[in-house]
């Protein structure tokens, strides 16, 4: 009895290691997935986790680091060695040390307060580590450098700025929005965009002009490349940073998306602001486009069913420069002089309703 026992148990063996070996060798990247699983969970640590399991932590203990965290820099190494990227769109923050491994953070803990900070991931590759932030709103890093330490704070943007505005670039990636004749409004709001920013930068580097401060203005962007951005997160932006305007640039198109003599700009606003600040703000977009493009007035139209439009938490307005069906407009839309003459137009309109 105990020899079949024995027998069966072996023959349940081999048949499982047998199957195991068909099914690696039915589907050969199986196992390199899953040894790469476990080589990036141990590669991609919680530095929350180090820090909570390092005896050598004082967070809570020392008053002096609070709003702060503070890094050990290895020796030699200066600020301008690192590379400091922010995310606003996702509430991140990267920093990327050359030359560390793994096991800097069990050795150097990272000391101070994790207020505003939801999670950090410690990320290594050949090169160094990096270290990402995850916040839970939106903050500017002011990030210092003293004595062999780097001295990490998270300020509130309108801490910082008298005057704050999203600006979102409709569409992006695989979302090209509507297109015609092999033109794609994800291509053209993004042109735009990138030609206002040159505006704006312009106008946020004269710094504090009021001598409070507070520099004078902050853009942020929900995307200066082609990519797809959430809805949630282009909104987002705006609330989290608290943005006194939201302008989303778009390219319109008639219902069917066919060829149409239909042309002109028209702006959207948010109907449920009582406050009539949106559909303020709106109005000016329109008045200033139709003066740069000497466009047709489509006139401003309730967008409340915009989701970014009503969920945004300050003046909104999505402006539709042109119709991208209309085959005169569309080219129009093409040239550097029309994009040039729309972000004209958008710049007036918000430096205009910020009373700039």
């Amino acid at each position: 009895m105990e020899y079949r026992i024995i027998k069966i148990l072996s023959i349940v063996i081999t048949l499982t290691a047998a199957i195991g070996l068909v099914i690696l060798a039915a589907v050969p990247g199986l196992h390199s997935y899953a040894l790469s699983q476990k080589q990036e969970e141990k590669r991609r640590q919680s530095v929350l986790s180090l820090m909570q399991n390092s005896k050598n932590l004082t967070i809570q203990e020392d008053s002096k680091m609070q709003g702060q965290i503070r890094l050990t820099l290895p020796k030699g190494m200066k600020k301008e060695d690192m590379i400091v990227q922010a995310d606003p769109v996702e509430c991140g923050l990267s920093i990327t040390i050359p030359g560390i491994s793994e096991y800097y953070f069990y050795d150097y803990p990272m000391v101070g307060s994790a207020q505003h900070v939801e999670n950090l991931y410690f990320d290594t590759d050949a090169s160094g580590g990096t270290i990402q932030f995850e916040l839970d709103q939106v903050y500017e890093p002011e990030i210092k450098s003293k004595d062999g330490y780097l001295y990490i704070s998270f300020v509130s943007p309108k801490e910082l700025y008298d005057h704050v505005v999203v600006v979102d670039a409709g569409h992006g990636g695989k979302d090209i929005g509507a297109s015609a004749a092999g033109v794609e409004e994800k291509n053209l709001c993004l042109d735009i965009t990138k030609k206002l920013k040159d505006k704006l930068d312009e106008r946020e580097a004269m710094g504090d002009t009021d001598g409070n401060g507070k520099q004078d203005l902050k853009v942020y962007y929900t995307r200066l490349d082609d990519e797809k951005i959430g809805l949630e997160h282009r909104v987002n932006l705006a609330n989290n940073t608290g943005a006194d305007l939201f302008l989303s640039i778009h390219i319109n198109s008639t219902a069917s998306g066919r060829e149409s003599a239909i042309n002109g700009t028209e702006v959207m606003y948010k109907v449920e602001d009582t406050t009539g600040a949106s559909k303020a703000f709106a109005d000016t977009c329109l008045i200033n486009l139709l003066s740069s493009l000497s466009s047709q007035s489509k006139g401003l139209v309730a967008g409340d069913d915009i989701k970014i439009i009503r969920l945004a938490k300050m003046p909104v307005a999505l402006a539709e420069i042109g119709f991208i069906t209309n085959g005169t407009e569309r080219e129009r839309m093409q040239t550097e002089d029309y994009q040039n003459q729309a972000a004209q137009g958008l710049y007036d309109s918000l430096i205009t309703s910020l009373g700039l």
